[in-house]
């Protein structure tokens, strides 16, 4: 039986279902570790040049990616026992820097054996508090697989809103992540206060991708509300404030202008010229005025006049 065999196996007792754990992790870490090791090899960078190209090429790529950045995401995939395609829809780049999706991270914590159970914290007394992930509060709790360590975290929407991890500080309004999605952000915000301290290596220590996006600051022509800053007053009435900042940006698709003919753009352009010979002839007549008046006239303007009286 092969060593993968092995690991496919389904254990029996509680020692085997721990052998088989510590198993399965020093398998992993020994095939990241190889590949590790051999990351500067270049024909294998090569190959992910050509391959980036090519997907470029087709066009089937997130919005702003190009082929350097694919490279990057393809590495980044090697570097975890990933496949290309995978990597396409499991990275993300905010800002320059490479993350994961959310929904990603939590299956790589999974899938390194470890446990995740949501709705469930423990609190400074050390007792197990169960409750329901909602767009108010979220708490969960993770468990090692190979040591059985647990570590959990709990949040509420107020408490968020008091760290000042839902505001943008320089529009002096609510972050967009959190006005359309606060309950995902919530468990978002509580998975990653666990995850990074408990099991770092499950993700060799990449962020979340909205996690990061909540971070942004984005530059927008915002007017300030007058009296006390929003983010100094409670939840529901800087919700409120920010809901009365939307701006209506109106995306309906301008309409071409229809092509024209090719008698069409001969007509403009005899229409442009007739106007511009009218032009010279309303200037003639001026010149020739201002002459019989007893005007002196500048050089340029005698040069013009005889050349046009010559013609």
């Amino acid at each position: 039986m092969t060593e993968q065999e092995n690991l496919d196996t389904a254990p029996s007792s509680a020692e085997e279902k721990e052998a088989r754990q510590l198993a399965i992790q020093s398998h992993e870490f020994a095939k990241v570790k190889a590949r590790n090791l051999e990351f500067m090899d270049m024909t294998r960078f090569k190959n992910m040049e050509m391959m980036a190209q090519t997907f470029v090429s087709s066009g089937a790529l997130p919005s702003g990616w190009n082929a350097a950045k694919v490279v990057v995401a393809f590495q980044a995939a090697y570097e975890r026992g990933m496949y290309p395609v995978e990597a396409i829809n499991s990275f993300a780049f905010v800002n320059g820097k490479i993350s994961l999706y959310g929904e990603l991270v939590i299956g790589k914590v999974l899938q390194q054996g470890h446990e995740i159970t949501w709705g469930e914290y423990i609190d400074e007394a050390g007792e197990v508090k169960k409750m329901i992930c909602t767009d108010k509060q979220a708490s969960v709790t993770i468990r090692r697989g190979d040591n059985g360590k647990v570590l959990s975290a709990h949040m509420t929407r107020e408490e968020a809103h008091t760290r000042k991890l839902d505001w943008d500080s320089k529009n002096n309004c609510m972050k967009g992540p959190w006005v359309n999605a606060p309950d995902n952000m919530l468990k978002f915000k509580v998975f990653s206060m666990v995850q990074k301290f408990l099991v770092p290596d499950a993700t060799m220590n990449l962020p979340i991708k909205e996690e990061l996006e909540a971070d942004l600051v984005i530059d927008a022509e915002v007017t300030p509300p007058s009296g006390n800053a929003i983010g100094n007053k409670p939840l529901s009435e800087a919700i409120a404030a920010s809901d009365e900042k939307i701006i209506e940006v109106d995306v309906t698709p301008k309409e071409k202008p229809p092509k024209r003919t090719k008698k069409e753009k001969a007509d403009e352009a005899v229409a442009e010229e007739a106007q511009e010979v009218e032009h010279d002839d309303d200037k003639y007549t001026r010149l020739v005025q201002e002459e019989l008046s007893g005007k002196a006239l500048s050089a340029e303007d005698k040069k013009w006049l005889n050349s046009r009286s010559a013609a």
